[in-house]
Parts: structure tokens; sequence; C-alpha cells
């Protein structure tokens, strides 16, 4: 108002809007125990209007998403930790107090690791039949079984299944995980040594006939690494006199020998005897003089050893067709010398230089008589 003298001016008015400071929001909505690796994870207020929203998480690993208004969701990584979140409001007077939430974040859910095995083998065979695997037993879990090596079949799919390893089998690695709904859990694993089944020798090599009085008639099955063979005679006055416990032997025959069988088995390290393979060796009587004189089965090689050459003496009481040659100790033939042709003279010199340094067989056959010598080149 204006005054002159004693009167008063009509007053000059105008209205003033005091606001206030804004309210703290109110409590926070949303769930407030989480999980690591989760997102989406919603949380509010009540919405203000003129107002704006801070929200802000003290934890580790989380990220806050439409940050500024009255609705956010929080992401939290896997190594994310447990903090609080808090949101203020802002006006134009000013921001107001928080208001906040304790959260709380556990580790990522998971299936706890198998058990350690109740049952297990971590030493087989191959061709090992039913080989049972055992971990302790969680209701409501299902297993799954796995194998890192070969030639195997796993049956079963629960706590327990049993294990067949075949005849190629090769080590490797037995795991089994747990699910209860949540992931696989950490594998349990065992390392299993699959180790080799002695195999069954397939055939003997060498002669069915003998005279009694022979000596140093060999027979031979093939080979196989870290195996024992084992031979017997069923037969009267059969000896084996070298080669006992390897695949190639000699048997002396007495002059009172009698027919019989000869066996061998082959025997592994770990996993025991094979089989028996058995060839009937049919002993004559001893040899006449005339006989002796031209007989068959008189066979021999010199020098033994040789080196480049080898010369081998065969006395044949008949003359007739006649195969001869050279075999690995595996029974493969290496050099065909004859095939069923006529022996022109009583020896046969032949080349070794294209044979390694080894052991070999020669062998003879005229009609159904076999005759083996040991040839070795160094």
């Amino acid at each position: 108002v204006a005054q002159v003298g004693a009167s008063l001016s009509t007053p000059r008015t105008m209205a003033v809007t005091v606001n206030a400071l804004p309210a703290t929001p109110s409590a926070i909505v949303g769930t407030t125990t989480l999980t690591q690796s989760t997102t989406g994870n919603a949380f509010s207020v009540t919405n203000v209007a003129g107002v704006t929203y801070a929200w802000t998480y003290s934890g580790t690993g989380g990220t806050i998403n439409s940050g500024t208004t009255s609705a956010i969701t929080l992401d939290l990584s896997g190594s994310a930790t447990s903090g609080t979140l808090s949101v203020t409001a802002t006006n134009g007077c000013g921001t107001s107090s928080a208001s906040t939430a304790s959260i709380t974040v556990t580790p990522t859910a998971t299936t706890p690791q198998p058990g350690a095995f109740t049952t297990s083998s971590a030493s087989v065979c191959q061709g090992q039949q039913g080989v049972v695997y055992t971990v302790p037993n969680v209701s409501g879990t299902s297993y799954t079984w796995t194998y890192s090596g070969a030639d195997v079949i796993i049956n079963g799919t629960t706590n327990t299944v049993t294990v067949d390893f075949g005849m190629a089998a090769t080590d490797g690695n037995l795991s089994v995980t747990a699910n209860n709904g949540s992931g696989a859990s950490t594998p349990r694993t065992m390392t299993v040594t699959v180790n080799p089944t002695a195999m069954q020798p397939v055939t003997i090599t060498g002669p069915a006939t003998v005279s009694a009085g022979q000596t140093s008639m060999v027979y031979f099955v093939a080979n196989q690494v870290g195996v024992t063979f084992t031979w017997t005679y069923t037969g009267v006055g059969g000896s084996i006199t070298s080669g006992q416990g390897t695949n190639i032997i000699t048997i002396d025959f007495t002059n009172a020998a009698t027919t019989g069988n000869l066996k061998v088995t082959a025997t592994g390290a770990t996993c025991g005897a094979s089989l028996p393979t058995n060839k009937t060796i049919t002993v004559l009587p001893p040899l006449g003089v005339d006989d002796a004189e031209g007989i068959s089965y008189s066979l021999s090689v010199y020098p033994n050893p040789a080196t480049t050459f080898a010369t081998i003496e065969m006395k044949i009481k008949d003359a007739g067709l006649i195969d001869l040659g050279v075999y690995d100790m595996l029974g493969h033939e290496v050099k065909v010398l004859l095939k069923n042709e006529m022996l022109l003279s009583d020896t046969y010199t032949f080349s070794i230089d294209d044979l390694a340094y080894g052991v070999y067989l020669v062998r003879a056959k005229s009609g159904e008589e076999t005759k083996v010598v040991k040839l070795i080149k160094h």
C-alpha cells in the first residue's frame, strides 16, 4: 500500500506458492532374496507426480534398469554380492531421504556333486562284462554316465550301472553327473585301467604225424604281446625241450612215444588264461634202417644263424611235389621257395637279404608230412 498524508492507497497483492520437499519414497516392494546370474528382478515404490527417482545398489555385480522411475528391474551377475537397494525422490525443492531394502544374494542353484563311488573297479579286463559302478542315491535326482575310452557299453541311468568292456576296450575315465532340476552337477570321475585279455590261439602249426625217436620237432602259434604260452602234451614220451612260455616250442619224441594231444593256452599278466587250442599228434613206430636212409621229415638249415644266404638240406624217401617256405613268428609266409614243385636235389640255397633280423621258421610239406625248423637271421 502507499500513504499520502493521512490517506492510504488501495493495496497491490500477489499470491505466493510454497512447495514442500519431496517425501521419503514408500517402502520398496520386491523379492529381497535373489540368486546370482538372474535378471529382471522387479522392485517399485508408490509413484508420486512431479518427482523423479534415483535408485542405487551397494552390492557388486548389480545393474539397475530404468533407474529414474518409481519401478525398476535389477540384474545380478554370476558373482553378484548382497547389498542395500536405495531410492530417493527429487523435485524442484530438493531430494528426499532414502527408502532402503536389504537384498540377500545366494549362489547359483546347482545340483550337488554325486558322492564317492561305493562300488567300483579301477582295473578291469578286455571282454569283462557286467562290472558294477555305484554312487550314493539321492531322492529326486537323475544320473548321467559317460566313459571316455573306446568299446564300452554302459547299462542303466540310475545311481547304479553295469559296464560291459569289449575286447577292444581302452583305458578311460568313467564320469557320472547328477541333476535334481537345478542343472547338472560337477561330475564324479574315476580312472579305469583296461588290461589286455589273452586271445585263444587260433591254430598250432607243426607236423601232425611224427615217428617215435624224432627230435627237435617245431610247433608254434601266432604271437601275442604281453602273453605267456603254456604247452602240454598228453602222450607218453613227448618232451617239450625248449620254448615253454613262448609261442614256439620244440618237442623230442622217445622211441616209446605214443600218440597224444598238444595243447597250448595263452595267459595275460592280469586277466587269466584263454581257452586251450589242441592239435592231435600221431606217433608212428620208429623208422627202420631203410627208412633212415631216405626218410621224409629229414630237414635242416645251415648256416644257422645266417646272414645273407641259407641252405636247406632235405632228404625225401619218395620223390614228390613239395611246398617249401619261410614264415615269421606270427605264422605269416614271408618267402615262398617252392610251391607244389619237385625238389631236384637234397639241398636248396636261397637269399635272406630281404628278411629283417630275427627268428623265422622254415616249413616243408610233402603230401601229409610236414617238417618245421627254426632259422635265425643276424
